[in-house]
Parts: structure tokens; sequence; C-alpha cells
């Protein structure tokens, strides 16, 4: 949490309101928020996850009609596969508000 509370007084000191916005939409403080990945995701192009931590275990529902949820961890660092081929990358909260915004609908 305090990464992320450092984020945001960063974006406040320097007036980046879109970073705020993105922060306080994003907020995920214990890291159990479902997040919808993307449809093709590859080694270059993973689902990115954010977290203060080294290391999280994240759970990959890989059919939309699944009902088994593959869990796995991941750490900072490569990228992970998971055996169904959607690809995960953890880093930091400064990596994660630095990608590209896609507001969510």
């Amino acid at each position: 949490i305090g990464e992320q509370l450092k984020c945001l007084a960063d974006a406040v000191n320097n007036r980046d309101y879109l970073a705020v916005e993105r922060i306080i939409v994003e907020q995920d403080p214990f890291e159990v928020r479902r997040l919808k990945m993307e449809s093709y995701t590859s080694e270059e192009e993973p689902n990115i996850i954010a977290s203060s931590s080294k290391s999280r275990l994240i759970g990959c529902l890989c059919e939309p009609e699944a009902d088994a949820i593959n869990w796995m961890e991941i750490t900072k660092g490569k990228p992970a596969k998971c055996y169904c081929g959607n690809w995960f990358k953890l880093v930091d909260f400064e990596e994660y508000l630095a990608q590209p915004w896609k507001p969510k609908n």
C-alpha cells in the first residue's frame, strides 16, 4: 500500500490527473480484484499485474466456461505462461502506471 500512496502523492504533486484517476479507479490494496484479460497475449505483450511484493499468487480462468481456476505464483522479472497460453508479468506500480491506460467500461 505504501508504494501506491507514494505513486498517488507523486501524481498529485505533478498535477498528473490522469494518473490520479487511474490510481483511484484501480485501487486494490489486497490484490483480490478480478481482471479481464486481453484476448491475445504473448511473451512480448503479457497481461500486466501490479504488486508491491516480489511475487503474487494469481488465478487464471483459462476458458469462459471453466469451472476451475488454474492458480500459479508469478514473480517479478520474466513473464510467466499459463498452461492455457495466457501470459502474465508482475511489475511495480510505477511500471504499471507507465503503461497506456484503457479505462474500464
